[in-house]
Formats: C-alpha cells, sequence, structure tokens
C-alpha cells in the first residue's frame, strides 16, 4: 500500500512532523487540543452514551449508541464513530466534561486492557500456536502503582462515555463567541431566518442548503445517504485530503445527514437559539469542506 495513502496516515498533528497510526479504523482522532474531540461528542444528542471499540496507539474508538447503529456489529458502515486521543479524553475528564473516564498509569492501563481480554475470552491464559505447538503468552508484569507515576492513559469501566452538562455549555459557549458569519458560510436566508428567530427553518434551510450543494457539486439527484456515499467517493478519487482525515470527516457528514437532516426534514421541531447556533455551525463545518 502506498504510505502516503495509508489510512493510518496522520500527517502533522500536534507538534509532530509525520503521525502514523497503526490501527485500520473508520475514524482517527484529530484536532490539536481536546476542543475538536468534545465537538464531535456534543454532535450527538445529549445522554447518547459512546461505547469503546478499540484502544490503540494511545486513543480510543468509539461507536455511538443511537437508533440508527449496530451495536452488535461496532464496525458496521451504519455505524457512527468517534475516536479521541487519551490525552483529550483526560483533559475533558479533569474538567468535569465527560463521565466513565479513569487516568491511569501506562502499566495499570496495559493490565487493565489484559484482564478485559480474558474476561472477554472467558479464560484464565491465552495460548499462541507456533510450529504445531501451543505456547502460553505471558501478560505484562503488575507494577505497585505508585502516586508519582504518571497517569496519562485512560481505562473506561464500563466502556462507555457520556458528556455531561458542562461539556455541552462549554461547547455552545464556545460557539457563541466564534460570532459566525451564517450568510456567509450557509446563505443570508438562513442568517435572516436566525435574526428572526425562527430557529427550527433556519436548520431546516441550512440543511436543505447543504444538500444543494452537494448535489451541485457532482451534477446529481440522489439524496440522502446515496448522496454522501457519492460526495465521499468522489473526495477519495481526487487523492487530495488524507484518507484519514477523510475518514474522520465522514462521520461528521453521516452525523449531520442522521441526526439533523433526517429529523428536521421530517418533523416539526421546537428549537432554542443556543441549540440552532450549534447545529448551524455544524451544517457550515460540513459544507466548508464541499468548497474547499
Amino acid at each position: 500500500m502506498d504510505f502516503l495513502n495509508h489510512p493510518g496516515n496522520l500527517g502533522s498533528v500536534r507538534g509532530s512532523i509525520l503521525t502514523v497510526h497503526h490501527y485500520d479504523w473508520p475514524a482517527y482522532p484529530e484536532g490539536e487540543d481536546f476542543r475538536e474531540t468534545l465537538f464531535h461528542f456534543s454532535a450527538f444528542p445529549h445522554g447518547t452514551e459512546f461505547v469503546e471499540v478499540d484502544d490503540g496507539d494511545h486513543s480510543i474508538l468509539f461507536v455511538a449508541d443511537v437508533s440508527c447503529g449496530r451495536l452488535n456489529e461496532p464496525y458496521h458502515h451504519r455505524n457512527l464513530h468517534v475516536c479521541s486521543w487519551h490525552e483529550d479524553l483526560i483533559e475533558m475528564h479533569n474538567r468535569g466534561f465527560i463521565t466513565g473516564v479513569e487516568p491511569v498509569t501506562e502499566n495499570a492501563h496495559a493490565c487493565g486492557r489484559w484482564d478485559n481480554i480474558l474476561r472477554e475470552n472467558d479464560t484464565e491464559k491465552l495460548y499462541v500456536k507456533i510450529d504445531g505447538d501451543l505456547r502460553e503468552v505471558p501478560g505484562p508484569v503488575r507494577e505497585p502503582d505508585e502516586e508519582d507515576v504518571p497517569r496519562n492513559w485512560v481505562l473506561l469501566p464500563s466502556k462507555r462515555v457520556s458528556l455531561t452538562t458542562a461539556g455541552i455549555e462549554f461547547i455552545v459557549n464556545e460557539i457563541k463567541e466564534a460570532n459566525i458569519d451564517f450568510a456567509a458560510t450557509l446563505s443570508p436566508t438562513v442568517a435572516k431566518l436566525l435574526d428572526d428567530r425562527l430557529y427550527d427553518t433556519a436548520v431546516r434551510e441550512a440543511c436543505v442548503t447543504l444538500e444543494h450543494s452537494i448535489k451541485a457539486k457532482l451534477e446529481s439527484n440522489t439524496w440522502g445517504d446515496r448522496l454522501t456515499e457519492e460526495f465521499l467517493e468522489s473526495l477519495r478519487d481526487e487523492e487530495k485530503v488524507l484518507e484519514s482525515a477523510l475518514r474522520t470527516y465522514s462521520q461528521e457528514l453521516r452525523t449531520v445527514f442522521k441526526l439533523v437532516r433526517n429529523v428536521f426534514m421530517h418533523n416539526l421541531n421546537k428549537t432554542d437559539e443556543s441549540t440552532a447556533v450549534v447545529l448551524l455551525f455544524r451544517i457550515s463545518r460540513v459544507k466548508s469542506a464541499i468548497e474547499a
């Protein structure tokens, strides 16, 4: 495989010239601090739980526990995934923005993962076959949990995390303080509807604007899942975006369609200003990638 197109090639992140993730996942961690991860978590209805799928390269892949997903098939294409660095989970935990996270030492993390593997396989020992012989796989050496040892790894005791009200409020305030010009990022119509306090109509109009932008770019008459799939494949064919970034963007695009577009296009919703501003910001972020 071409190294530059390797799905785990994250490019230059957090001060490194090149970061390579060794796992073939449907989404990867991104952003220069915890805010990007918090934003992805907050894209879902408040109270949504995120279930741990895998843990590797100091990051955790989650699947959202939502009605349109398939938890029994964690990598199924219908699922919506979020990925986070351990350090971002710890920062959100320390700020009271997320529940379900336990910061631990590197050794405690290794031992915890080992115990989970044994538990999931309902066994006390693991074996591997080498040259026809079964050999026991040694587990990690358990070290004393000293107070001065850094706790920059995480375990998820319940395998689930969720945002707190404080986490949601932080993201809402961040978006409001950004003072986004929705007339420029979406359309003057959307901005006017927002000013007129027609919040649900503004979100609905933004969804139509987003879908129209994709159709116009592709010159396509498809809609919904089919349209998003066509658009993502067109981006992949252009080979201008890292596969890792494309996979993460696909989760954001599909989340907007599944949890915003589908809801507002088929239902009447009572929406307050804060919710509308957050949803419009999400839609404008997704739309900006189309124009780029």
